[in-house]
């Protein structure tokens, strides 16, 4: 559950709607609660009493606590969706910023599909878990907490056959919780790597068409594409499995309950409508309980999506501002570097004592063969990455004790390759 108290922190500025929703969700659990009680009545109304009067007074008031239920429910359920969705694209911003705000290095270490699945796959899961996980929760807890109080009232020997049920399931959710998310893990990495194939392809597709090599990017991403769904198999073996356990379970005890049940109807201990009553609250137990082993494995799933996403939300930028920087409001143009050493990796430099001066209004060309360090020279002047050794120096001051906005805003960088972003021409030149 640590991984979601990240997560909550996006719901801090939407605290009293969620109080509200809270509020009815309550209500309709409460009011969920009242409705077995007033069938008993009419059962015994019917059986017992044989009171017609008695029966339609009762008929009016489960019909009105019915609508009543039912306003509650729409209620809460659109503001508990409400703010999950607003919370996932909160949260869906703060990691596109931080995106941006990462440096060069990260992207050269990472592929973008990896970084797009992180993007829509897994927060994808994310956002499905902040919306159901919350209200199933809280709705559940409520009803099996009022629905135990209420059988233990009732009848304490029937209410002890369902308290049977519980060690069993939860041993049951414990180990087979982990192993889902474990295979949803391997799940969503494997999505990711089909991605990283796609992203290639697409960026890349004339070298792709030149080199007629179609047919072998097929293969490469089936094979990706047919390893996740070999994971998928393997998480739904795990998953298959739970629905048809607890419905089996519930179905064992609930004759049980009939059986055992009958036997103190038949011997005058109970009537016929705290019978009914007691089997309908057990039912009502039943459901939070199987609910519970799903949220957990559902918790367990959401819960490896936030750790591969706060893998890249954890990662610092190694190229930041200064704490005190220095505002450059018009560049004069000097340019000096000085001893500067570089590489990429550091067992194998590109640069190497590097020296120059460029004087304001001086035109100077770069001139070298492909993987000499020209293109590096540019990344090191617009700060991308820092001179393993020596310094960079702009109008007499260190690029490191800059704004790097106040003098990135004052340069102009024509690749050689034309980019343009999705929108209109003015928007690109603006």
């Amino acid at each position: 559950m640590k991984e979601f108290r990240k997560i909550l922190k996006y719901a801090r500025p939407y605290t009293k709607s969620l109080v509200f929703a809270f509020v009815c969700l309550t209500l309709t659990s409460l009011v969920n609660l009242v409705l077995p009680l007033i069938v008993r009545n009419m059962i015994n109304a019917v059986v017992i009493l044989k009171d017609s009067q008695i029966l339609d007074g009762l008929a009016w008031d489960l019909f009105f606590i019915i609508i009543l239920q039912a306003v509650f429910a729409v209620t809460h359920n659109y503001v508990f969706g409400f703010v999950g969705h607003r919370m996932t694209t909160d949260f869906r911003i703060e990691f596109f910023s931080h995106i941006q705000s990462l440096s060069l290095r990260f992207f050269q270490e990472r592929r973008v599909g990896e970084i797009l699945s992180r993007m829509s796959n897994d927060i994808s899961v994310i956002q499905n878990a902040l919306i159901s996980i919350p209200v199933a929760l809280l709705r559940q807890s409520i009803t099996l907490i009022g629905a135990m109080a209420i059988i233990l009232y009732l009848n304490w020997k029937l209410t002890g056959l369902i308290l049977l049920i519980l060690p069993p399931l939860m041993i049951f959710a414990r180990v087979f919780g982990k192993r889902l998310r474990l295979f949803s893990e391997k799940l969503q990495d494997q999505v990711a790597q089909a991605v990283v194939v796609l992203e290639e392809v697409a960026s890349s597709i004339k070298i792709v068409k030149s080199f007629t090599r179609e047919n072998y990017e097929r293969e490469r991403f089936k094979k990706e594409i047919e390893t996740a769904f070999e994971r998928a198999v393997d998480k739904l073996k795990i998953s298959s499995f739970f629905g048809p356990f607890i419905l089996g379970l519930t179905f064992m005890v609930s004759a049980v309950l009939i059986w055992y049940g009958g036997y103190q109807v038949m011997s005058g201990v109970t009537t016929p409508g705290e019978l009914a009553a007691f089997f309908l609250y057990a039912l009502i137990v039943a459901g939070p309980i199987g609910t519970f082993v799903r949220l957990y494995t559902q918790i367990q799933e959401a819960s490896g999506a936030i750790r591969r996403v706060y893998e890249i939300l954890d990662t610092a930028p190694t190229i930041d501002n200064p704490e005190n920087p220095i505002f450059l409001e018009n560049i004069t143009g000097r340019i000096q570097f000085e001893n500067v050493s570089f590489g990429y990796r550091q067992e194998f430099e590109i640069l190497h004592n590097i020296s120059f001066d460029v004087r304001p209004g001086q035109t100077v060309a770069l001139v070298g063969p492909s993987g000499a360090g020209k293109s590096t020279v540019i990344k090191l002047l617009h700060r991308f990455f820092d001179a393993s050794q020596g310094s960079i120096r702009l109008d007499e001051h260190d690029i490191r004790s800059l704004d790097r906005k106040s003098f990135l805003n004052q340069i102009a960088l024509v690749p050689q390759e034309t980019l343009l972003f999705g929108g209109t021409v003015k928007e690109n030149i603006l």
